[in-house]
């Protein structure tokens, strides 16, 4: 009976030990909002974005900064992991830097504010592949029989 107690005690202390660490941390957490407008179909991460208007909004202080984007016509959402984030001395608030492997566009970094923070976004393995792969050739040879 004894045991019982003192294990529900503990769990009580973890749990009071937990709710004041975690939630003030998210309670204070820097909200980032954004606006951008796309002119191509643009790959940012796993997600596919058509042409059009974008909002996007994630707290810069969590563990793992995962933007929510939304088109503001409502027709997509999606949420975007980041890959790693480093510190520039750049102040570039807003800018989003958008590659092209193949063809194809993707988005691999977003300047945060103007605190010089930057999120980086990967670009999958799939299509690196694909972009240095060499383009197949089609030969043909004209003979007499």
């Amino acid at each position: 009976m004894k045991s019982i107690r003192r294990f529900a005690q503990i769990q009580v202390l973890l749990l009071s030990l937990l709710s004041s660490t975690v939630v003030p941390m998210a309670v204070h957490a820097d909200e980032v909002q954004g606006r951008f407008t796309l002119t191509s179909e643009t790959h940012w991460g796993s997600a596919v974005l058509p042409p059009g208007e974008y909002v996007y909004s994630f707290a810069t202080r969590s563990a793992l900064p995962v933007l929510l984007l939304r088109s503001v016509n409502g027709n997509s959402a999606a949420f975007i992991a980041a890959t790693g984030e480093t510190d520039t001395k750049d102040r570039m608030p807003g800018l989003i830097k958008i590659e092209s492997r193949g063809g194809v566009q993707f988005i691999t970094e977003l300047h945060v504010n103007d605190s010089g923070l930057v999120f980086h976004y990967k670009i999958p393995a799939t299509v690196e592949l694909a972009a240095k792969s060499p383009e197949p050739s089609l030969t043909a040879s004209v003979g007499k029989k």
